[in-house]
């Protein structure tokens, strides 16, 4: 039953993500094994160490996911140039990188340029009109890195469980400079949440419980469909239709942004409470209309249909 409930709990975050690092770990070996043959003794050296490094790093699982996934394009596509090529361009700053819950900006030396490019790809490839990000200026990174601290330590004080999860499940948070781009999160980059500069004081607590609510998801939905359904359909959170995963998740990230906010109006915040009842306010209904929606349109699996559930209870 410990996945059955909306509410954080890092007991169940930390297996969840020992069973993706695991699933991580058996892939690149993998891969290594099945390139080795068209690779010399020094990038089969390299490709080793990259595994040993990921193994013995639990915690960590981006950029390593960034890695795997362009690894297994290339292994698919038979392009074994690029596959070298990006083997030996995968090189980062190991104390950048390994401190969790670090905070770094787009485009530092922690990735090679080519990492950047596809990076910036994955984040901004959902947009329909045309999206950038770029690395944000010195003043605007440090202003943002303080907004994610004290967000964190807000967190902490009025949610332990949800401060627990995002431990687990967040390894870094990226910052970066966008024309359209606000907060996001990828499976591809699994452990990474992306915030623009200059963005709102008091919504930068939001987002992080958003975007970890996004994590949970993805690293749950490696081992279960939860959902399934046919067509694309409105999102309470989105301008452009999406298919019906996107709404579940769109459902369960509400659920926690309304509960969180509801445990911290009973409580002393920074937060004003005048903006956290008119996000309460503007969400719900959004909340219902998704749910609404999934009941009508979506297949759960068992746990699929519990956690939907879980997460009605903690919002009407």
């Amino acid at each position: 039953m410990l996945f059955h409930c909306a509410l954080p709990n890092s007991e169940r975050a930390f297996i969840l993500k020992r069973k993706n690092h695991q699933a991580l770990c058996e892939s690149l070996v993998y891969l290594k094994d099945k390139t080795a043959s068209l690779l010399s003794e020094s990038e089969r050296k390299k490709f080793q160490i990259l595994t040993d490094d990921l193994k013995k790093n639990p915690n960590i699982l981006f950029p390593f996911t960034l890695l795997n996934e362009t690894l297994v394009q290339f292994a698919q596509e038979n392009a074994v140039d690029a596959f070298k090529a990006y083997l030996t361009d995968f090189e980062f700053k190991r104390k950048q990188i390994e401190t969790h819950l670090s905070v770094f900006p787009f485009g530092n030396a922690c990735l090679a340029p080519t990492q950047w490019q596809l990076c910036e790809r994955i984040l901004t490839s959902e947009f329909p009109e045309e999206a950038y990000v770029q690395t944000p200026s010195k003043g605007t990174f440090k202003q943002t890195s303080t907004l994610v601290q004290n967000a964190l330590r807000e967190i902490k004080k009025i949610s332990p469980n949800y401060f627990a999860e995002i431990e687990a499940l967040v390894s870094n948070m990226m910052v970066v400079h966008s024309n359209r781009f606000i907060a996001g999160s990828s499976f591809t980059l699994l452990g990474l949440v992306t915030l623009v500069d200059n963005h709102d004081p008091n919504m930068t607590a939001e987002y992080i419980i958003h975007e970890a609510a996004h994590q949970y998801l993805y690293n749950l939905m490696a081992c279960d469909e939860i959902c399934s359904g046919a067509g694309l359909h409105t999102s309470p959170l989105r301008k452009d239709p999406r298919p019906i995963e996107g709404v579940y998740h769109a459902a369960f990230v509400l659920a926690r942004i309304i509960d969180f906010y509801n445990k911290a109006l009973t409580q002393e915040t920074t937060l004003p409470k005048n903006f956290m009842e008119k996000q309460i306010a503007y969400y719900r209904p959004r909340y219902k209309d998704a749910y609404d929606l999934l009941m009508e349109k979506a297949t759960f699996t068992d746990l699929g249909q519990k956690l939907l559930e879980s997460s009605k209870e903690m919002v009407l």
